[in-house]
Formats: C-alpha cells, structure tokens, sequence
C-alpha cells in the first residue's frame, strides 16, 4: 500500500511539473514574446551581398533567371537577374536618390518615395521603389514593429507557435520556434483600398529572410530564393 501511494504520488508530481511546464511557454509567449522574436527579424541592414533564383510570374507566364544582389548603406542598389544564356535579362539599380527597374522592353525610373504604379502589378501602388529595395534583400516591414504584445490567436504544435494578428487592412502570421523562439516565417496579407496581396519572408539569417515572395494571386508573383547571402548590420 505504502508503495502504491508514493507511485501516485511521484505521477502526481511528474504531471504537474509537465504541465507547469507547458502552460509556461504558452503563457510567455503569449505575453509578449511573439512580438519580441518579429522585432528580432526586423534589422537594419548597411551592407548585402547576396545570390540565388528569381522567379517572376505574370498573367500566369513563369520565367526564372539567376541574380547577384549588392546593396550598401546610403540605399545603393544593385541587382542583375541573368538569362539561361547568361546574358542580362533584368536590372534594378538605386542609390540615394532613386533608379530604375528595367526588364526587356520595359524600363521604368523611380524615385526612392515613388510608389511603383507603374509596374503592372496589384501591389505596385502600395509599395515605394526604396521598400521595394528592401523587401528584395529580405528586410520585413516596420508595420511589424506595431504590432500588438498579444496577438490575436496563438496555437501550438510540437515545434512551433502560430501567432495572429488581424485587422480590415493587413493579417500577419508568424511560424516561431518553440525551442529556439526564432521567426520561421511571416506572411503578411495586405488588403488596400480593395487591392489585395501577400508577401512572404522565410529561412532567416542573421535577421533577414533567404526565401523572399511578393504575391498578387497564383498566376502573378515575384518569389526570390538566395543560396547565399551574407550581413553586415
């Protein structure tokens, strides 16, 4: 009898220390920390050097190319994306004051405030050639830095927080971590004045995505992968 009684008693307290241990990590997370591990994600960048495959899809029509990406302090900006032939296919060039977006035929000249009506794309209103610039070197936008310490919903895998926020005009969800409590993807859904889009940011280093996608709908998209990339804040 006195063995069954402490073998209870030892169960009893393995469960409560199990699940005082569970309910810890939802609860810190669910404080604040959410926000703290986004903020971590959100860098400023004085120098990039990086490469990889970019993908771009219009009107269903997919075309991919390798690029070299250089970005510098002061928003100099260069990126070359490359033909299967090896020859220049697209550029994007930037410094302090603005540049240019040239692809084929087309060649469009912006300042660094400009939104990028011009390109025929849903989001191009909505974004300035110089966050443009920083969305392709893999830096998120500093609306995250705004969002609430509790997010709206927050659900739980083995290895992962689901974290929500929601509002009329944007959703932000966010993969972290459970271990680590490090960003693993963001996705934020835009709705602007009926235009609606999505941008995606995954595989962080060193506080900036590797996976990069700037999405209108399935069949118009801009999805950039690096192989490599290196960080200087």
């Amino acid at each position: 009898m006195i063995f069954l009684v402490r073998a209870a008693a030892l169960f009893l307290i393995i469960l409560l220390t199990g699940c005082s241990r569970q309910f810890h990590l939802q609860t810190a997370l669910d404080e604040g920390r959410t926000q703290f591990a986004i903020a971590g994600a959100v860098q400023e960048i004085t120098d990039f050097k990086g490469s990889g495959v970019i993908t771009i899809a219009e009107n269903g029509k997919r075309s991919s190319g390798r690029c070299d990406v250089r970005f510098k302090s002061g928003n100099e900006f260069k990126m070359q994306v490359y033909s299967p032939f090896g020859t220049t296919a697209a550029r994007v060039d930037a410094d302090s004051s603005g540049g240019y977006l040239s692809a084929g035929n087309d060649h469009y000249n912006f300042m660094l405030e400009d939104n990028m009506q011009a390109v025929p794309l849903g989001w191009g209103r909505h974004l300035t050639f110089a966050q443009f610039i920083q969305i392709l070197i893999g830096k998120m936008p500093g609306e995250l830095n705004q969002l609430a310490s509790r997010p709206d919903s927050l659900s739980f895998d083995k290895k992962a927080a689901v974290a929500i926020w929601s509002s009329d005009t944007l959703a932000v969800q966010a993969r972290i971590d459970r271990k680590s409590e490090t960003v693993e993807r963001v996705t934020l859904d835009y709705n602007l004045n009926g235009d609606t889009f999505t941008l995606q940011f995954a595989r962080f280093k060193n506080g900036l995505a590797g996976e990069i996608v700037i999405r209108s709908d399935s069949k118009n998209y801009i999805s950039l992968k690096y192989d490599t990339f290196k960080v200087i804040k």
